[in-house]
């Protein structure tokens, strides 16, 4: 459950396409919302997102080639950035609340020749 504020917050970033594009991106890099619903008391919101991938903290950890590393890191710091830009304070803005999820090919298998997208996700302490 999220609060509203933080909600907000969370619409706020998803819907900054011009923003994410000056920055550099070519997608939106925040955990996509599905669906939110409010609680029956109106002081939560239930927020349904799509799973991402892994965590950049075991994304860092575990892949062996580490040729996206530096990618990941720099993208990581720009998200970071660029919602400050925007106002918006995540609130636990660490590794482990940023996905990388890697492009498929055409046959669906991963395409190892382009680094992962990475996502900033749990925007539940978020302000803005």
């Amino acid at each position: 459950m999220t609060s509203p504020s933080a909600f907000i917050s969370w619409v706020k970033a998803y819907s900054a396409v011009g923003e994410w594009k000056e920055a550099g991106f070519d997608y939106v890099p925040i955990e996509p919302i599905q669906k939110a619903v409010s609680s029956e008391n109106g002081r939560n919101v239930r927020v349904y997102t799509g799973v991402l991938g892994v965590s950049a903290l075991r994304y860092l950890e575990m892949y062996s080639k580490k040729d996206f590393h530096q990618i990941v890191e720099d993208r990581i710091k720009t998200i970071q950035d660029t919602l400050q830009k925007m106002g918006i304070t995540h609130g636990h803005a660490h590794n482990g609340n940023f996905c990388v999820l890697h492009e498929r090919t055409t046959d669906g298998e991963i395409d190892w020749s382009k680094p992962p997208r990475v996502y900033c996700i749990d925007f539940d302490m978020a302000t803005d």
